[in-house]
């Protein structure tokens, strides 16, 4: 049986700690591969401006490129509406042919709103959560039978990184270079307020 990791999030931008959690669950858990699931319309961020759908896919895929063991799904993309996670694992499900056991990869700071997600409880059903911890976010509240994963040094979040950029100051030691420079091309979060 494959055991394939689902990691989704807005990647406003992806940055080095999205890999390194990425890296230490495909280790820590023996995966065969992760999914990255950038969203289209993540539903906890409905009034807030993100970077376009297709520019968040671009800098995803170019972050996890060096790796055999991820891929990067439009799936979410190409659904009308807000992403939910128990749509794309149950559209997840139907596509990957074989049988699989998904492990769905969370920081820490979402536990709060998971009781707020749609179908939470199918979801638990269907995944094995792996709750991994974020600064200041402990693992109080995590999902019946999650798994906790511990990484130190994972003080990086996309808000700071946008607003680096914003400032004019440097995030070469926070994303990849490919990332950095996709961001640079495409001037994004320069503008933000």
């Amino acid at each position: 049986m494959k055991r394939i990791g689902i990691f989704g999030g807005t990647f406003d931008p992806i940055h080095n700690g999205h890999i390194m959690i990425a890296e230490e669950v495909f280790k820590e858990l023996n995966l065969d591969k992760i999914i990255f699931v950038p969203a289209n319309i993540p539903p906890h961020k409905l009034h807030i401006k993100i970077a376009n759908a297709q520019d968040r896919y671009n800098m995803t895929k170019l972050a996890v490129d060096y790796n055999d063991n991820f891929e990067v799904s439009d799936i979410e993309l190409k659904r009308q509406g807000p992403s939910y996670s128990i749509d794309t694992i149950n559209e997840l499900k139907e596509n990957i042919k074989q049988d699989a056991e998904f492990y769905f990869i969370i920081g820490s700071d979402s536990i709060p709103e998971l009781r707020y997600w749609k179908d939470f409880n199918k979801l638990l059903k269907i995944v094995k959560f792996v709750v991994v911890n974020r600064p200041r976010h402990g693992f109080k509240g995590v999902p019946p039978g999650a798994l906790r994963i511990q990484l130190r040094g994972m003080d990086i979040s996309s808000s700071k990184i946008r607003n680096r950029i914003k400032e004019a100051e440097s995030v070469d030691s926070l994303v990849p270079e490919e990332v950095k420079q996709y961001i640079t091309k495409q001037g994004l979060y320069k503008n933000e307020k």
